[in-house]
């Protein structure tokens, strides 16, 4: 057995990291010391005891997750401060780099040696120990290569990372986990990379793909007055990166709201107008993703009601129909809990003082009225020069108006402004149509008066009032037409008298 120890330690040294090679190289020939010292009684003690499995001479030393010892073990470590995590979670990342290429050693060894159920025959196992003797060379080469050609992918999989990690922001970087970053250190493995071989446990891979519920996100949500109370920390980009909103999009046809679950990516890049939102003015915004939709948008609508089934639901069959992968129950476990420790952790002076300069800078913008009364002094201004002739003074004041009117238009009205504003308006309003009505009525009146006017005749000098026409009744009218002279005939008959009796 202590032959194949002495094999192990002599193939990690030549296949293992460069910084580790010294103190395994060292180790190895001490081992070689003792092992000639003892080989004698190794030997007799072998003959009658078994070949245990490499796997139970060293137990794993990292258990759960392949970082912590136990339970215990693991929420010591959370409570470390980061840094000092870091360092332990990548000294045990190295130790378990080596374990797991022993066992992959051992394990290889013992596949080309035979069975491991072979006879306690002691014949047979002297037999076996002067095969492993002269056969040590070829099985040294064999094991050698194929940590070779391990390394080589290893090598090939951190340089691809490499590449890609160096075009991402600092930003990004800044946020990425212990884990990734202890990992991308040359000659470690980490579990889930593709030159792992397949002796990685498999309850981390069953952990890998345990489906994500609904109070996996809403760990790590964020709410509306959250973000209002540490909007204007230094760490508010590591807060919200990473974690998710439930943001108001707009009504349904029946006036519900309808909400959308959303992953912040980041803070906007540019800052934008100033806007209030829970008493607090910010002039950033979030870059939100949902499935493959990515936009900017401000922190007022964000809600502070937890997310529905109905909306992790369509979030994740968004996600599987569009090919976007979610994120890992293990990321957002780490990010849940940096989230509790950005929240809960106390405010230092130099917090404290960035707070108190933020707020501070963004209150002593100019308001949209001051502006407009800037601005009509300057017109005022600018007139009077031009009444003296004075074009270098109106010059000048043209280049105060042109820029005064690129400030206001970076300035939102508040509130108030905009409530005065609407007031304006509905009173211009009212007078336009009671000034139209009065026109209207006074337009009636001149043409009731005008067609009161023309029924009376109007006389052909002007001035002068037409006299009445008056009728003389004893004197025959002028168009009147004179009787027809009687015939004799007609005169006798009128001078007879008729009596007639009946």
């Amino acid at each position: 057995m202590s032959d194949d120890n002495d094999l192990s330690d002599e193939l990690l040294a030549l296949a293992g990291d460069s910084e580790d090679q010294p103190r395994r190289r060292k180790r190895s020939a001490s081992s070689q010391h003792k092992s000639a010292s003892k080989r004698r009684k190794h030997d007799t003690e072998d003959e009658f005891g078994d070949d245990p499995e490499s796997e139970e001479d060293e137990a794993n030393p990292y258990p759960l997750e392949g970082k912590y010892a136990d339970e215990l073990d693991r929420q010591r470590l959370l409570e470390m401060p980061e840094t000092e995590r870091e360092d332990i979670l990548s000294q045990r990342m190295e130790e378990m780099q080596r374990f797991q290429d022993k066992v992959n050693l051992d394990r290889m060894l013992k596949a080309q040696k035979g069975s491991p159920d072979a006879p306690n025959d002691p014949v047979a196992k002297a037999a076996k120990r002067k095969h492993t003797s002269i056969g040590a060379t070829k099985e040294k080469s064999k094991g050698l290569e194929q940590l070779k050609e391990k390394r080589r992918a290893k090598q090939d999989n951190m340089s691809r990372r490499a590449r890609s990690s160096a075009d991402d922001s600092p930003a990004k970087r800044r946020s990425s986990s212990p884990e990734s970053d202890s990992s991308d250190e040359e000659g470690q493995f980490r579990p889930g990379d593709e030159s792992f071989d397949n002796s990685t446990p498999r309850h981390k891979k069953e952990e890998k793909e345990e489906p994500l519920t609904i109070d996996d996100f809403n760990a790590v949500r964020l709410t509306r007055e959250q973000l209002a109370k540490f909007c204007h920390v230094t760490w508010f980009q590591e807060l919200v990166q990473g974690a998710y909103v439930r943001y108001l999009i707009g009504s349904d046809e029946n006036g519900q709201p309808i909400y959308r679950m959303c992953e912040v990516v980041d803070l906007g890049a540019d800052l934008v107008k100033a806007y209030t939102f829970e008493g607090q003015i910010t002039d950033q915004v979030l870059e939100l993703r949902h499935g493959k939709d990515t936009k900017l948008f401000p922190m007022d609508k964000v809600s502070n009601s937890p997310f529905t089934d109905r909306e992790v639901d369509r979030l994740i069959k968004i996600c599987q129909a569009g090919g976007i992968k979610l994120p890992t129950k293990s990321r957002l476990e780490k990010k849940s809990h940096r989230l509790q420790q950005l929240t809960s952790q106390r405010f230092t002076d130099n917090d404290i003082t960035k707070m108190m300069e933020r707020k501070s800078a963004l209150k002593q913008q100019p308001s949209h009225a001051h502006l407009l009364q800037e601005k009509s002094r300057l017109n005022q201004a600018r007139n009077l020069a031009i009444s003296r002739r004075d074009g270098a003074e109106v010059a000048e004041l043209d280049l105060k108006i042109a820029e005064l009117e690129v400030l206001a238009s970076g300035v939102s009205r508040d509130q108030e402004e905009d409530q005065w504003a609407k007031v304006n308006e509905r009173n211009r309003r009212l007078n336009s149509e009671q000034t139209k009505k009065a026109e209207a009525l006074a337009v009636a009146k001149r043409k009731a008066l005008m067609a009161s006017r023309s029924s009376t005749p109007k006389s052909a000098i002007p001035g002068v009032k037409p006299e009445p026409k008056t009728v003389n009744l004893s004197a025959p009218p002028d168009n009147v037409t004179p009787a027809a002279p009687q015939t004799t005939f007609d005169a006798m008959v009128q001078s007879v008298s008729i009596d007639i009796d009946f």
